[in-house]
């Protein structure tokens, strides 16, 4: 048949338009879950990939026909980097039931493919900077080696700018690690009374973590004197930075 693949790619085309669009403005008008949304487009994109593989032999303009596909209707839905940054947040949460390492592995690498289309990238980065935020300093990280992964695939996609302040804020936590053990040590050798408040302090660096207008609260006189004794022995051993306390981003 004469052009028949590129007769058969319009068509499948016109329909995997049609079955995407349908996907993305019901999903946005019913307002589902993020999760389920972004399922949805994974599955969908699976389905496609198998007719590419078994039926179409890899053939590049079936391919091209995908992704073209994808990039119309995924942009959409101007929730899409929104929702796709919360599906990797629920991926990377502890507590995931049924998934080893290795699923959420291909699953992060399938998050890719759809992050591929998104045109608004900064977007994404934006809200992914918060998910992670709270799952460093929430302690809600399922493990660091798929944090690493994917921040790993992130560089690779996009480049070390887009991906700098996500390394940060783990050498944050790292350091920070480091400097509440030293200060633990300093409370037991100078027996600075703490008013049996157990202390953690995480110094993050102002530029890496995201920035939300805190409400003001009354932080209790014992945690109070807590903080104050950590910041005169870090000040001490980093004469000229400034300490800051940001109460909305801890826990107690």
């Amino acid at each position: 048949v004469l052009h028949g693949l590129r007769t058969m790619c319009q068509c499948i085309s016109q329909y995997l338009r049609e079955q995407g669009r349908a996907l993305v403005i019901e999903e946005a008008e019913e307002g589902k879950n993020a999760i389920t949304y972004v399922q949805n487009l994974l599955d969908l994109n699976d389905r496609f990939n198998h007719f590419l593989h078994e039926s179409f032999n890899e053939d590049k303009q079936f391919k091209q026909m995908i992704s073209s596909g994808f990039e119309y209707f995924i942009n959409l839905n101007s929730k899409s980097p929104e929702y796709l940054s919360l599906f990797i947040d629920d991926k990377l949460k502890k507590g995931v039931k049924g998934m080893s390492e290795q699923e959420i592995e291909v699953v992060l690498d399938k998050s890719m493919v759809l992050f591929r289309y998104l045109q608004e990238k900064d977007v994404f980065e934006r809200y992914y900077k918060q998910h992670l935020a709270r799952r460093l300093l929430l302690n809600k990280s399922g493990s660091d080696d798929s944090e690493k992964n994917m921040i790993s695939k992130l560089k690779t996609e996009c480049g070390c700018q887009f991906t700098s302040k996500l390394e940060g804020m783990f050498k944050d936590m790292t350091v920070s690690g480091g400097i509440n053990e030293e200060f633990k040590a300093f409370v037991q050798q100078a027996q600075v009374n703490l008013s049996g408040v157990d202390l953690t302090v995480r110094v993050l660096t102002t530029g890496y973590w995201p920035t939300q207008s805190a409400t003001p609260i009354n932080i209790p006189a014992d945690p109070r004197t807590a903080f104050e004794a950590f910041r005169r022995f870090y000040l001490a051993k980093h004469s000229g930075r400034q300490l800051t306390l940001q109460p909305h981003l801890g826990s107690a």
